[in-house]
């Protein structure tokens, strides 16, 4: 028999091997079962990102996967790390989007270039951090959206909504990004705290928000959470600010400012005005505690852009208009 055909049949029989000991001192039928609805939630976006992405992974990966979950001893992979231009990094997202559909990215600025550090997780991660951001959406919003798991499900249910208003004659749209910069790792695991208590998955996510990269353009070590000034594509990550983001700024905004309608999508904060409201912003950023980039948009001006081909604006008779952005033009 070939010596490499021998290897690989070794290789498997260790693995199922390693399998059969982690099922008889950690059986499947564990007392965590937010362990076991992980293992759920892992399915259901493994399964999902194989029809769109065509995600596939060696069934015995992805059976270890599981054991490996639902008996408290899966490690994550150090990330791979690429260095790209801007014109480099719209490329990468054009062409690997579907095969790394969960990077992150971090901004230097050098004095020729801006540099971005583009962090790869290894497809196996991939699965577990989608897992992971399934089963939080799921404990904090009681349900999933209608046409998917992703944080961004929700988006168009907010568009429908913001349709329905009118005798509108200013939006404020405040960009949060500042604040979402200053979130913390304490400040997110204590959140996390409330939902899931503090063992098993807040260990898994407390891994996650403990990755570190080497900048070698500013010779730095950065964690997770320095990277946050830069969108993060990453769902788990936008997942954990959308907790903390929900106890800073939607509980308190609704309880001081009742008459007020505000929608937020992630990051953006618009604010539907009448005639007669009388606000300063910048009044509410300090009593809230909050930082973020003011605009505004009035009757007739440019449409704001939404994301997902969708764009807001006023008509001239002050009606809120979300619709496609080829219907527009």
């Amino acid at each position: 028999m070939n010596m490499n055909i021998k290897g690989f049949i070794l290789a498997r029989t260790v693995i199922r091997d390693f399998n059969s000991l982690i099922m008889l001192f950690h059986p499947p039928h564990t007392k965590d079962r937010l362990l076991l609805k992980l293992s759920s939630d892992i399915e259901l976006v493994y399964k999902d990102m194989s029809d769109k992405y065509k995600f596939l992974l060696p069934s015995d990966l992805y059976f270890n996967i599981h054991n490996l979950i639902v008996s408290g001893l899966y490690v994550f992979s150090v990330p791979d790390v690429e260095t790209l231009t801007k014109r480099e990094l719209n490329k990468f997202i054009r062409d690997r989007i579907r095969d790394c559909p969960d990077f992150m990215f971090s901004l230097t600025l050098t004095a020729n270039d801006e540099l971005f550090n583009v962090i790869i997780p290894k497809p196996a991660d991939v699965l577990v951090y989608r897992g992971l951001s399934v089963m939080l959406l799921r404990l904090t919003g009681g349900s999933l959206a209608k046409d998917g798991y992703l944080l961004e499900s929700k988006h168009d249910t907010m568009c429908s909504r913001m349709n329905e208003h009118d005798n509108v004659k200013r939006i404020y749209i405040i960009d949060l990004y500042p604040t979402v910069g200053e979130i913390s790792k304490t400040t997110i695991l204590n959140k996390v705290k409330e939902y899931v208590g503090e063992i098993s998955v807040y260990r898994y996510i407390s891994s996650f928000l403990s990755i570190c990269i080497y900048d070698t353009n500013i010779r730095n070590n950065l964690s997770i959470t320095q990277l946050s000034h830069i969108p993060s594509i990453n769902q788990l990550f936008k997942v954990l600010i959308n907790l903390v983001l929900k106890d800073i700024i939607d509980k308190p905004f609704k309880h001081k400012y009742p008459c007020l309608t505000f929608y937020r999508n992630y990051d953006k904060v618009f604010l539907f005005t009448k005639e007669d409201d009388e606000i300063k912003i910048e009044v509410i950023l300090e009593e809230l505690g909050l930082k973020g980039k003011i605009s505004s948009i009035e009757p007739g001006d440019d449409p704001f852009f939404l994301g997902n081909d969708k764009i807001l604006c006023l008509d001239i008779e002050c009606n809120v208009v979300v619709c496609n952005k080829y219907e527009y033009l």
